[in-house]
């Protein structure tokens, strides 16, 4: 790693619209942020709070990375980077800090520092910057899609941010491709794993509905795993949830959650009971083995009885699938469906009634990584009154998950697969 350089840049009001930090403390510059909307890096680790910019480097194993920060709020302190290969919650937690009357004093800085901590005690500074802090990084000589690289601040003489501690947070979606002239990197680092995709549907928090999701891991190894929430427009939202854990529970508003779940071990997510408006949306899980599971709806009326469906898991996706309804008697169906392409996926839903006779077709639009949700007759016209099959067909390429939503006239609901 070279030494730091500093810069002199123009710092003005022009510069803090540009990089969309209200009140910031430090903006990552280079490489691309994972945020694409950030508020100076605080937040919860590992990466801090904000919207994703799903923006991803290209770097080359065994080569330095650039990288440039812009510190807007001065604070003495210095700054650590790290990696994750698979999953950020390869990440290390966040050093231990010493206090006093509730400000920040010192922390410690590993020296030799250990996998995976590229570099700690950067940019140490007791004074304001002239410019950006601006240095290289060698990154190890491996091959992965979307490894994370982390930095984070850690500023004395300071009290503790909402959910970050007395550190701020960013991180970088980098895609590193090995050298093959260069030796490979040190054995002790993680090598990259095949992701596995799977898929929550349907996600209702808020408003009366709460959601849990329950992810197990029926394996003889640990499986890191990564859940992201998302909403209609797949976009990556922040939503107040709670985690538990090994017998632990923590309450954060994340767009991500990220875990290793031991060997027959369990992860839940709960979302919903700090929530007053309605969030509906779906959860992409992607990890580095096979993981089964099981969402629970919960519906809690303001009158009535409160009522539940689960829904598994789904691990297979197809660009077909097919659902049964039964608009008769007072029921109605609903349907969710969760678009799992990084493209605007064309849905063509065909309609059949339980005689086989097809009553007509419609095609419904469901955005890059988004999601629909609605009562069949109120979009399906011709399936009121009626009983028989939705057939959806997707045109995207990654598939599409979905379940139906049986609602009764007795203000109770249950979940129906898709098949």
């Amino acid at each position: 790693m070279r030494r730091g350089q500093r810069t002199l840049l123009v710092r003005g009001a022009l510069v803090l619209m540009a990089l969309g930090v209200a009140d910031a403390h430090f903006a990552l510059v280079q490489p691309s942020s994972a945020l694409a909307t950030e508020d100076g890096g605080k937040g919860p680790p590992p990466c801090g709070e904000g919207v994703d910019s799903n923006a991803v480097t290209e770097v080359q194993g065994g080569h330095p990375i650039a990288i440039r920060l812009t510190e807007f709020v001065f604070h003495p302190g210095h700054y650590r980077f790290a990696l994750a290969v698979n999953s950020r919650a390869e990440l290390p937690p966040d050093p231990t800090v010493k206090e006093e009357n509730g400000l920040s004093v010192s922390t410690l800085i590993q020296n030799p520092v250990r996998i995976p901590v590229l570099a700690d005690g950067v940019f140490a500074h007791d004074a304001p910057p002239i410019g950006d802090w601006q240095t290289s990084l060698t990154l190890p000589n491996l091959n992965c899609d979307k490894c994370t690289l982390q930095i984070i601040e850690f500023m004395a003489e300071h009290g503790a941010n909402m959910g970050g501690g007395f550190f701020y947070h960013h991180c970088a979606d980098l895609r590193i491709k090995a050298d093959p002239s260069l030796p490979p990197a040190d054995a002790a680092w993680p090598r990259a794993i095949a992701q596995t995709r799977a898929a929550f549907s349907h996600v209702a928090a808020g408003d009366g509905w709460t959601t849990a999701l329950n992810l197990v891991n029926m394996s003889s190894v640990a499986v890191p795993v990564i859940v992201t929430f998302h909403d209609d427009d797949g976009i990556a939202v922040n939503l107040p949830s709670t985690i538990t854990q090994q017998g632990v529970t923590q309450t954060a508003a994340t767009a991500s959650v990220n875990a290793i779940i031991k060997p027959n071990a369990t992860l839940l997510i709960s979302m919903g009971d700090h929530i007053d408006s309605l969030f509906v949306g779906w959860a992409d899980v992607q990890s580095s083995g096979s993981l089964g599971g099981y969402a629970i709806f919960r519906s809690i009326p303001k009158e009535g009885s409160p009522s539940e469906g689960t829904a598994a898991l789904q691990t297979q996706f197809s660009s077909t699938i097919t659902l049964p309804y039964d608009n008769t008697s007072g029921f109605v169906m609903g349907v969710a469906l969760a678009n799992l392409s990084a493209t605007i996926a064309d849905v063509t839903a065909t309609i059949w009634d339980d005689s086989g006779n097809q009553l007509g077709t419609r095609t419904l639009t469901v955005g890059a990584s988004g999601h629909t949700a609605f009562v069949l007759p109120n979009q399906l016209t011709l399936t009121a009154g009626k009983r028989g099959i939705v057939q959806f067909q997707s045109r995207a390429t990654d598939g599409i998950a979905g379940l139906g939503l049986r609602f009764s006239p007795f203000g109770t609901f249950t979940s129906v697969p898709a098949m």
